[in-house]
């Protein structure tokens, strides 16, 4: 399975749960507005950047990561 079906899929469940939580249909033009805004949820790609991100900063302040990136 490709990496970008996995997260098409997880993406399509959190629309769905977006919408239960909003009480939307699933063509209302604003949910996504809504969904950032008065929920403040990411979408899935924005989630795994976020975990890449601080996952690298870990290791860096731990001196697990590499030795140009711990210098940094």
């Amino acid at each position: 399975m490709h990496y970008y079906t996995v997260t098409d899929k997880l993406q399509q469940v959190l629309n769905s749960a977006e919408r239960v939580a909003m009480n939307t249909r699933k063509y209302n033009r604003n949910l996504h507005h809504a969904t950032r805004h008065d929920l403040n949820w990411l979408d899935v790609t924005d989630h795994i950047l976020l975990y890449e991100i601080s996952t690298t900063i870990y290791c860096c302040l731990h001196g697990t990561a590499l030795d140009y990136l711990s210098e940094l």
